[in-house]
């Protein structure tokens, strides 16, 4: 498709949710391909290395795997949770992996979250931040207030931080509170992934990160061994060598395109959050059977009716660059509804 630049998730599932996967990605898994009849780094130990000196933790705080997915599967067998709250609507990755542990499920919503948790008896709650597929960012405080409701009823909180790099909110990340107050966030487990910020969802790797030995001693044994092949390990090594200047340009060109596909999008008469989003895609309200009418117009836009509490006409689309947002809304201005 000409312009699956706006593909979110594609009919064979790939992600493509941030600008581009610029060439130093691309380089460095040219020269890995020279390694690969070499194991990988058991443990990916130069990518834990690196990672906990980019983020100024401990190394061991640190555990890398094949991709957020693999983390969330880890998490959910290793800690063996009989009852969990997820945030609804979001990514359909956490019932996944806690179905396939035997987890019973509860959703709660933003409204009213606050009775929901305080009166919940579970064993964890996992939630994104930003949330994944409206955007909803949820500020420093209301995180540590969170943390704060689970410790309180002796709970983990699992927060999946995959799109909070491109949300230019980084440093509200709990990573942060998990280095300073690591007796009392050891409660805490954060999944970040490198699939996101550079665009490499075919190299899956990412990471977690918890403060508590005991977890890591529990989750470990669930990945498998050499979960980060050669090229995975060298793509996420020339992402880290480029954080600091390319994140910069993309949260800038983000923060300047997100208003203009808002705009459109409630000119064209569908409906976006009254809150603007936190993330790197925008989520809209329109008619349903959207999605085949921009495939016609050479786009994919992801179709949100099977997260759980949407239905037919949720959608969502990612924020590029000027001109790939041009031609979309060139497209959308197109369309006879």
């Amino acid at each position: 498709v000409e312009h699956s630049i706006f593909v979110l998730v594609s009919k064979s599932g790939t992600t493509l949710e941030t600008l581009t996967n610029e060439s130093f990605v691309k380089d460095a898994l040219k020269k890995a391909a020279d390694r690969v009849e070499a194991y990988p780094s058991y443990g990916s130990l130069e990518v834990k290395n690196k990672l906990a000196k980019t983020l100024d933790i401990p190394p061991e705080f640190i555990n890398v795997t094949a991709g957020a997915s693999e983390a969330f599967m880890a998490i959910a067998h290793g800690r063996n949770y009989l009852n969990v709250a997820i945030k609804a609507p979001s990514f359909y990755g956490y019932e996944y992996a806690l179905k396939a542990a035997g987890s019973r499920l509860e959703h709660f919503t933003t409204q009213g979250f606050h009775n929901f948790l305080k009166g919940y008896r579970g064993d964890a709650i996992f939630m994104a931040n930003p949330n994944n597929p409206d955007g909803e960012f949820f500020d420093h405080d209301s995180m540590l207030e969170m943390a704060q409701l689970a410790k309180d009823h002796s709970m983990d909180l699992i927060v999946d931080e995959c799109f909070l790099t491109l949300s230019g909110h980084e440093k509200d990340s709990l990573v942060y509170d998990i280095k300073n107050n690591p007796v009392g966030m050891n409660h805490v487990i954060v999944v970040r992934s490198f699939t996101k910020p550079f665009a490499i969802p075919g190299a899956r790797i990412g990471y977690f990160v918890t403060s508590n030995k005991a977890y890591h001693k529990m989750i470990t044994p669930q990945l498998i061994e050499w979960n980060a092949s050669n090229l995975a390990q060298a793509a996420a090594l020339a992402a880290l060598d480029e954080t600091g200047s390319y994140i910069d340009r993309a949260v800038n060109i983000i923060k300047e395109e997100r208003p203009r596909l808002i705009k459109a999008l409630i000119d064209k008469g569908f409906e976006v959050p009254e809150y603007e989003s936190g993330a790197n895609y925008i989520f809209f309200k329109g008619p349903a059977g959207l999605k085949d009418k921009f495939i016609e117009k050479g786009f994919f836009i992801r179709d949100c009716s099977n997260y759980y509490g949407l239905k037919d006409g949720d959608y969502r689309i990612a924020v590029r660059d000027r001109a790939a947002n041009d031609a979309f809304i060139n497209a959308l201005n197109s369309i006879e509804l």
